[in-house]
């Protein structure tokens, strides 16, 4: 369960809860999630979108691949909240400092300069700390290099934002799906593939990924490329897919 609906975040809050509160309280149970074979440390990363839905993310690590293979908890839950159509994240509260990668990918995001985000010092279910543990981008990654940067103040769509990019299969992949048109789990792990591709974030990029399992389309699951507008901050198909199968 990555996910916690709106009506059950509210009615958490009622029981004298901030948002801020809630989120920092669920960040050291999310982290147990965590998949680290090779750091052996575990990261939990919990944000509330405008919709009031709360999204959880994770670090996960592959054992016989390098480290920059890993998928950072702040990337998943920005994958977590794409799967679920949320376009925008208010406050995230995460249970180490965001490392420099994953300040340059909030800042590929439409929300950047009003995102929050909390980590550091103060009790996990309190606000003790004050204002002392919630930081903007702006604190994190002062003179940060933004999207408008390159494409100017008013850029195309950007992460979690809505697009629909012009791809399509080309005739060597239609000859290869009409030659396997009995095979129905084929098709549809090649139909999902293509329509996560056209739903790419903030790329020309165009890739996407559909898995199909023994029980069906693996999870219900299926990746596309998630990327800056800038370039450097990136989580690909194959990332997205596993977050999402996690």
């Amino acid at each position: 369960m990555f996910s916690v609906e709106a009506e059950a975040a509210a009615h958490l809050a009622t029981h004298a809860l901030t948002p801020k509160q809630l989120l920092k309280a669920m960040v050291r149970p999310a982290s147990r999630l965590a998949r680290p074979p090779i750091s052996a440390f575990s990261v939990g990363a919990v944000g509330i979108g405008t919709s009031g839905r709360v999204f959880v993310g994770v670090n996960v690590e592959f054992a016989s691949l390098p480290l920059a293979n890993s998928i950072h908890a702040e990337q998943f839950l920005v994958a977590n909240l794409r799967k679920h159509g949320e376009r925008e994240l208010v406050m995230v509260a995460v249970n180490a400092a965001p490392c420099g990668h994953c300040r340059q990918f909030y800042s590929e995001l439409a929300c950047a300069d009003a995102v929050q985000i909390v980590f550091g010092p103060g009790d996990s279910d309190s606000d003790s700390a004050g204002d002392s543990d919630q930081f903007s981008l702006d604190q994190l990654l002062p003179h940060r290099f933004r999207p408008q940067d390159l494409l100017g103040e008013r850029p195309p769509p950007l992460l979690l934002q809505p697009q629909r990019c012009p791809v399509a299969l080309s005739g060597e992949a239609r000859g290869l799906l009409q030659a396997r048109a009995g095979d129905a789990p084929f098709q549809a792990a090649a139909a999902a593939a293509l329509r996560k591709a056209q739903e790419v974030r903030g790329s020309r990029v165009w890739s996407g990924l559909g898995i199909n399992g023994r029980g069906g389309m693996f999870g219900g699951m299926f990746g596309g490329w998630v990327r800056g507008r800038s370039g450097g901050a990136r989580a690909g198909a194959a990332h997205t897919f596993r977050a999402g199968a996690h």
